[in-house]
């Protein structure tokens, strides 16, 4: 097997220097591709934590005003003798 490691023959010379310009035209092209993810991921992220408005539905409910609430519900129920279970959450959907 006869390898040449610098290619005498101006032929093989061009096939080399071919080569060599496609792997580096690849090799930019991946980094390119790399920098352009890298960059849409912290621009995606950056309009996400901007695009958060603020809460429309106020503040959260506490205990005392989540029983406030629940009792002429469950009045009602015990009105009309109705078997019923009430739940009252909060702004995060978390059963208070």
């Amino acid at each position: 097997m006869n390898i040449e490691l610098i290619p005498k023959n101006p032929e093989t010379l061009a096939k080399y220097a071919a080569f060599a310009a496609h792997a580096q035209k690849k090799a930019i092209s991946s980094q390119f591709v790399i920098n352009l993810l890298l960059f849409l991921t912290f621009t995606l992220c950056a309009v996400k934590g901007m695009a958060q408005m603020p809460n429309p539905y106020g503040p959260s409910i506490n205990l005392e005003n989540a029983k406030k609430a629940a009792a002429p519900a469950l009045a009602e129920a015990r009105k009309n003798n109705w078997t019923m279970a009430v739940a009252i959450v909060d702004i995060c959907h978390f059963i208070i």
